[in-house]
């Protein structure tokens, strides 16, 4: 099976998926794959929220299960991985059984996140392919990459591939802050936050 790639915005990805949930067209595996790891793991952790929430909203709409992912306290939610240090074997084989368990929530669907999938070992690599090849019913898997041309070609082939549009920051703000800096010495550390804050907030993703 050939790789299916496409590439998209922050924006457009999260109503793509919430289509996608909502037609019950979900892929079971998405390969989510860009070089900036923050911009990375929060927009499929929305994506994870979006897809456990009882109605798949766009928005956290204040559901059960949208209040314990925010808590990180859903029995149906498994991450493996720390985005740095190698997946051995025994992390996939918990996870595994984990999911040969029945659902202690109250929706059906279970989800594992692996950050980063480059980081698996070959035997782990191997043990995850299996679950990809026949993925148990309602068991969806979202696998995070900084570079995906590391990734085994047998799991990709096995997964529908996102190419994540790194968002350009808006240096004007910067550029702003700095010279407020430099023509007024006694400026107060709360206006120096207040822009601060305010570039934080220009520069969040909206849903």
């Amino acid at each position: 099976m050939k790789e299916l790639i496409e590439k998209m915005q922050d924006s457009k990805i999260i109503t793509y998926f919430n289509e996608l949930l909502t037609n019950g067209q979900m892929f079971h595996s998405t390969i989510f794959s860009c070089n900036n790891q923050t911009q990375l793991e929060n927009i499929v952790e929305e994506i994870i929220r979006m897809t456990i929430c009882e109605n798949h909203a766009i928005k956290n709409d204040g559901c059960a299960l949208c209040c314990k992912f925010e808590k990180n306290n859903l029995l149906n939610l498994i991450r493996i991985g720390d985005g740095v240090n190698l997946i051995k074997k025994e992390s996939v084989n918990e996870l595994i059984t984990s999911f040969s368990s029945s659902t202690f929530e109250q929706s059906s669907l279970k989800v594992y996140l692996i950050k980063n999938v480059e980081n698996l070992t070959e035997t782990a690599a191997n043990a995850i392919l299996k679950l990809l090849e026949e993925p148990p019913t309602g068991v969806f898997a979202f696998l995070l990459t900084n570079d995906r041309n590391q990734i085994i070609s047998t799991i990709k082939s096995r997964c529908k591939t996102i190419m994540v549009e790194e968002r350009v920051v808006d240096l004007d703000i910067d550029l702003e802050l700095l010279d407020l800096i430099q023509n007024n010495k006694k400026m107060k550390p709360y206006c120096i936050q207040k822009i601060l804050k305010e570039k934080t907030r220009k520069n969040k993703l909206k849903f």
